[in-house]
């Protein structure tokens, strides 16, 4: 982080990438998201979203 930056970080977890995909299409299809929510974010954003995934090591507990 750096002084005077705006950052939006949004942690969401699923068992697997069909669920996350399924909620994210879920999401776009939101009367709310679609037409005030995500236009309202887009019009403030000044580089590309970045995704960035985590995922549990071999000597994870998650697993």
């Amino acid at each position: 982080m750096r002084t005077g930056e705006n950052v939006a970080v949004v942690l969401t977890s699923y068992p697997d990438e069909a669920a996350q995909a399924e909620h994210l299409a879920a999401l776009r299809d939101h009367p709310l998201a679609r037409e005030e929510i995500l236009p309202a974010l887009a019009r403030e954003r000044i580089a590309p979203d970045l995704t960035l995934r985590l995922a549990p090591t071999a000597r994870s507990l998650l697993r």
